[in-house]
């Protein structure tokens, strides 16, 4: 999974949380970011899952 974002925001973190995996708790996602884009894998998606973008 993949996104473009303004240059200008940096992201310290990304969290996942999905009722369908470790019983709805977040877990942290290891991600990349460079020229405005951030790459991540989703560990998991039945239903629904919510992803947290966190910026410096």
């Amino acid at each position: 999974m993949g996104g473009h974002f303004d240059r200008f925001f940096q992201v310290s973190s990304i969290w996942f949380a999905s009722p369908d995996a470790n019983g709805g708790t977040s877990v942290s996602l290891n991600f990349t970011q460079q020229n405005g884009e951030v790459l991540l894998t989703v560990p998991q998606l039945k239903y629904w899952s919510t992803i947290v973008l966190e910026l410096e």
